[in-house]
């Protein structure tokens, strides 16, 4: 299962970081405290990647209340500035860098987190937004990138969000990190700058540290209604979803914004609108607990096309309707009567109809 990353659109930078604890052969996801930044992501004339103008804005704790400003003997993190640095580009205009150090400081200088980066590799999208690990997954030890080597607290630097996390840890040093930066544009909307030699991006998506703990996953699938008007539990599983989304067909094309403007759209709806509108539903329902492997009813398997080069496959599995339900909305032949029935296959599945 891909690790769950929550989007939260009021902060420019969000780093994610899964956690795998004692032997190799056992990757955990436990839930875990998380820290908003904001920043950037800059590559410069010296051929080296880092973090610029980056601290942390927030911190959320696994008890789900956050804290934007810092409390005495409690948390002192807030404010505290984020670096990475000694990321050097492997070769002339590759996106490939050595290791990085990424470390969280105070204003005195006070180490709270220090963390190799491993393996940094930028990957440019052709909506101009670069990211560095897009495809991080809990249960895959080649996306877990990042080797924790201090996280640390005092009487004079206390912080509840890294002493839950050193708890969250008991004992592992690895996990990973994912960063999303939408590159500069000028005022005609042209992008500025090239990740390849110099560029600015600010950076729009990723955790520190991983999510604080989840609502209940429901029980059966919520409605399309559901997910629009509930704000709370839709930003809590946007990003997870957009997760999903990727290891299908990509029909939000990797942006939480393009997912979460499907579902909350209001008015009347052409045909398409509607149908990206139920499967947002979809996919946020998948990340918040139901299964893919799920079998589908028999009047959603009257709504669901063979597969046509294999006819002999049956697609009976709520999975299988997502990669259905997405060919049908990328493909710009679709008619009408192809974008109801997925319409109309995706809200049986959010409705359990």
């Amino acid at each position: 299962m891909k690790c769950q990353i929550r989007n939260l659109k009021s902060f420019l930078l969000l780093p994610i970081f899964f956690l795998l604890t004692g032997s190799m052969s056992a990757y955990a996801t436990p839930s875990l405290p998380s820290a908003n930044i904001t920043g950037r992501l800059v590559t410069d004339a010296n051929n080296t990647l880092s973090l610029s103008l980056s601290f942390i804005s927030q911190v959320n704790y696994l008890d789900t209340s956050y804290a934007q400003g810092n409390t005495p003997g409690i948390e002192s993190i807030i404010g505290a500035t984020v670096t990475m640095t000694g990321a050097t580009r492997v070769s002339p205009g590759s996106l490939t860098f050595t290791d990085g150090l990424l470390e969280v400081k105070g204003s005195d200088s006070y180490t709270y987190i220090s963390a190799t980066v491993n393996s940094i590799s930028l990957t440019i999208f052709p909506d101009g937004t670069v990211a560095l690990n897009p495809n991080l997954d809990a249960t895959n030890p080649a996306t877990l990138n990042l080797v924790m080597s201090a996280l640390n607290t005092d009487t004079t630097h206390p912080s509840r969000f890294v002493d839950e996390w050193r708890t969250a840890l008991n004992g592992g040093t690895i996990a990973g990190m994912l960063i999303m930066a939408e590159l500069q544009r000028d005022n005609y909307g042209n992008i500025i700058g090239d990740p390849t030699g110099v560029s600015n991006s600010n950076i729009s998506m990723g955790l520190l540290d991983g999510s604080p703990a989840a609502p209940p996953a429901p029980i059966t699938a919520r409605s399309m209604g559901y997910w629009k008007t509930h704000d709370a539990e839709r930003g809590q599983y946007l990003s997870s979803a957009i997760a999903v989304d990727n290891r299908h067909k990509g029909a939000f094309h990797n942006s939480s914004s393009q997912l979460e403007d499907a579902v909350i759209t209001k008015g009347k709806k052409t045909m398409l609108q509607k149908a990206q509108q139920e499967l947002g539903a979809l996919l946020l329902n998948i990340a918040a607990g139901l299964s893919e492997g799920n079998l589908l009813s028999v009047s959603q398997l009257e709504l669901i096309d063979p597969v046509l080069n294999t006819p002999t496959v049956v697609e009976d599995t709520v999975g299988e309707a997502v990669d259905d339900i997405e060919a049908v909305i990328l493909n710009p032949l679709s008619t009408s009567s192809d974008l109801e029935r997925v319409k109309d296959l995706a809200e049986s599945i959010n409705t359990a109809e």
